[in-house]
């Protein structure tokens, strides 16, 4: 999915949108699944977008737009100046319209605006699985039915990367679930870095979490393509913060995970299967 999600303060990525089976006489329900520790405790409440987001969004669209106002009534604005501020209102502006009347005085009035879905349950905690300890961390909600998806909606396919060993793999649309497996390219579509590609590790990674720091766990791990290691910015990364929640699709198109944890720029970011399902 990709979609940028909020609760409380927190942010991630909706990483499911499911149709529930039995929906009701008057209108189809939707799920959402995302990383448990992306809904803030003791919030219900979940947002698209993530307030203090949205709230910098707006002011800056609407700063942008005064500004360029101010250009174009300008006298010494030349003739050039004026018209491109002309064409940065002419795109910018509707947009503003569009997301100024959700912004509201208070934060909880905003909140109520932008209100997408309630958490029905929410799980993060240590599990034995297969011999090995791991984190159970997910989070599912009931979407507004004034949030729910339009008809015509068809998920995008990217294809593959433009460059790199994993330009060369056959990669599938979306299309079915499956098991995660070791060595395999994977790809997810997340709020901060969009789509990304990655393998899996052929091995499990040990760690602590900063929630349970008294455990030692082993999960999955996403590896980017070595053969891009040497930038070191983050647009080849896997995953970065607010990428939580985002589902990991293997080369096949199946389901395989969620996006967690990232531990930095240049090492892997942790995932959770699907060995568990909510």
């Amino acid at each position: 999915m990709g979609i940028g999600i909020g609760s409380g303060t927190n942010q991630g990525t909706l990483g499911l949108l499911l149709r529930d089976p039995l929906p009701t006489e008057t209108n189809d329900k939707f799920i959402g699944v995302t990383a448990g520790h992306v809904i803030q405790s003791a919030v219900v409440a979940v947002t698209q977008p993530e307030i203090t987001e949205f709230t910098k969004r707006v002011d800056r669209l609407s700063k942008a737009v005064k500004d360029a106002k101010v250009l174009v009534q300008s006298p010494k604005s030349s003739v050039e100046i004026i018209r491109q501020a002309q064409n940065f209102i002419a795109n910018v502006e509707p947009e503003y319209n569009i997301c100024s009347p959700y912004l509201k005085s208070t934060a909880s009035e905003t909140a109520l605006a932008l209100l997408a879905g309630t958490v029905v349950k929410k799980v993060t905690k240590p599990y034995e699985f297969e011999d090995r300890r791991c984190l159970l961390d997910y989070a599912v909600f009931d979407v507004q039915e004034s949030r729910n998806p339009q008809p015509q909606l068809v998920p995008r396919f990217y294809g593959g990367p433009d460059e790199g060993y994993l330009s060369e793999v056959d990669w599938q649309p979306m299309r079915k679930w499956g098991q995660v497996k070791l060595d395999d390219p994977v790809r997810k579509t997340g709020r901060t870095t969009g789509v990304t590609y990655g393998v899996v590790a052929g091995i499990y990674a040990n760690w602590k979490s900063a929630q349970f720091p008294g455990e030692t766990m082993k999960e999955y791990h996403v590896l980017r393509d070595e053969k891009l290691d040497e930038q070191s910015d983050i647009s080849h990364i896997f995953a970065w913060k607010g990428d939580s929640g985002a589902s990991v699709v293997d080369y096949q198109g199946r389901i395989v995970g969620f996006v967690s944890v990232c531990r930095g720029s240049r090492n892997p970011a942790y995932m959770r299967s699907l060995d568990k399902a909510p």
